[in-house]
């Protein structure tokens, strides 16, 4: 919780029939709603990391924006950056100007580690 310096867990879950560990990894802001695409979106990512299946943290300071086929033709105001070195994700509001599908970003990182936080174990993967 930034407002208590405080690392929490957000999200917890098992996929069933799965059995292994998670192999991508995304963020996205979408609009739903479509009648109100006049309105810009705007969504910011930091501070981000995950936990490798060893039990060690890695920070994520690389990213690369990729779009859905609506992105592809129906509407080209998406954008995404770095924005106070944190990745921002915007569509809507009739933006002049696009980000290119695959263009990679990348941000310094923060090195504020979750470190501290007590997570369970995690299971092992099924071959």
């Amino acid at each position: 919780r930034p407002d208590l310096q405080q690392w929490m867990l957000i999200s917890a879950w098992k996929a069933p029939k799965e059995g292994g560990y998670m192999r991508g990894l995304y963020s996205f802001s979408e609009n739903f709603v479509g009648g109100n695409g006049h309105l810009l979106r705007k969504a910011l990512y930091g501070n981000q990391w995950i936990r490798t299946n060893d039990g060690k943290w890695q920070e994520i300071t690389t990213a690369k924006f990729s779009h859905d086929p609506t992105g592809k033709s129906d509407r080209l105001d998406r954008f995404m950056g770095v924005q106070d070195n944190q990745f921002f994700l915007s569509h809507g509001g009739f933006v002049d100007g696009f980000t290119e599908f695959g263009t990679p970003f990348e941000r310094r990182p923060s090195n504020r580690s979750p470190q501290t936080m007590d997570l369970p174990p995690l299971p092992n993967a099924a071959p």
